[in-house]
């Protein structure tokens, strides 16, 4: 019997949960872990070529070069992990845009991946969301791929030899979003520089971890929440709520088109708060919502047999969709107008010495004409 393996790939979401959709939403910066599980043949010991081959778009993703083999030999219970000092070899590219892992080696020179015939085993790893990922704007190229394969030996004789030449190949790909936010400032015609702004994160349980009590991990760090009393006074959260809200960005300033961007966000309720504004306006009184809780789709091929001619089984990326309230979602910065007001006196401050003093000389002045009449 020609037994056949099995092959699939999975990323993991936020929460730390397999993805059954194949894709996952992260910030750059992000580690984005990865899972590839493979049904080992039966006849695992004839076969020459068995090898996993892993593939990113280096401007995209970076492998962490972190990959972990697991899995349970025949006759044990207990999952154990394999050694790349003994049971395979592992090879990372130069550049960290692929690793190729190897459990037969030159002419079956290894031989601990036929203690798993019949068996699963899974392969671990991590790659980083590059600052040059692909960030979603609601057109279908958007995407940040992850593609394996799994080449095994077509063919096996009685006699256990093989046939290496063009082996079988199982193609499965991942897919990892990251989104964008931005503001358009201007005065109604014109568009404001050097306006600044801080983005804040509400904390979203059912995609997120706590790290402890008082903070969220973000990009690998820990991000401290701010008091319900900071939240309410910033407008994050109305008087008597206490939703957890974290900052994620800082001095965010307008450009000479007043437009500023934040690229990189994992989807969730984000606010802008505008912290300086251009001389002669007023700060804004209330945060600007910004709201990137974007549904995507991922579509892949089906492929459930191999191909005649070429011997390989495809799972790839085909296309994906974007909505935002159950529309199609394309990205647009936030209008902004802020219009030129006026500046009341501050409390302690040069204005009030001014009021008071001319208060003062009005005094003294009904004092004289007082003295004068008499």
């Amino acid at each position: 019997i020609n037994y056949k393996p099995d092959f699939t790939k999975t990323v993991k979401d936020r929460k730390g949960n397999t993805s059954a959709t194949h894709n996952a939403d992260y910030a750059i910066g992000d580690k984005v872990p990865f899972v590839l599980t493979i049904q080992v043949p039966e006849n695992i010991a004839k076969l020459k070529t068995f090898k996993v081959t892993d593939s990113v778009t280096p401007t995209q993703l970076a492998y962490s070069e972190d990959a972990v083999v697991m899995g349970t030999k025949n006759g044990e219970t207990t999952e154990t992990m394999l050694s790349a000092a003994t049971d395979y070899t592992i090879t990372y590219n130069s550049n960290k845009d692929g690793f190729t892992i190897d459990f037969k080696g030159t002419s079956t020179s290894l031989t601990a991946i036929n203690d798993y015939a019949g068996k699963t085993i899974t392969i671990t790893y991590t790659a980083t969301l590059q600052p040059d990922a692909a960030v979603v704007d609601g057109t279908t190229n958007t995407v940040n791929k992850n593609s394996a394969e799994l080449k095994y030996s077509n063919k096996t004789t009685v006699t256990g030899d093989t046939e290496p030449e063009n082996p079988y190949t199982i193609h499965e790909e991942a897919a990892v979003y990251t989104f964008k936010a931005g503001i358009h400032k201007t005065d109604g015609t014109n568009p404001l520089e050097g306006v600044k702004f801080d983005l804040y994160k509400k904390f979203d349980d059912a995609t997120e971890v706590m790290d402890g009590a008082d903070g969220v991990m973000y990009k690998g760090t820990k991000v401290t929440f701010l008091a319900d009393t900071e939240a309410t006074r910033l407008g994050l959260n109305s008087t008597g709520s206490s939703h957890k809200w974290y900052r994620v960005a800082t001095d965010l300033t307008t450009g000479g088109d007043g437009i500023v961007v934040v690229k990189g966000l994992p989807k969730g309720e984000y606010k802008f708060v505008e912290t300086q504004t251009k001389k002669g306006y007023n700060l804004l009184t209330k945060p600007v919502d910004a709201n990137l809780n974007v549904e995507y789709k991922t579509v892949r091929g089906t492929d459930s047999t191999y191909d005649a001619t070429t011997g390989t089984k495809t799972h790839s990326v085909t296309s994906t969709t974007y909505e935002l309230n159950s529309t199609n979602y394309t990205y647009a910065d936030i209008e902004v107008v802020n219009r030129k007001g006026f500046t009341l006196p501050v409390t302690g401050g040069f204005g009030t010495l001014l009021f008071s003093g001319i208060g003062v000389l009005l005094v003294l002045a009904g004092v004289g004409v007082l003295f004068s009449l008499k």
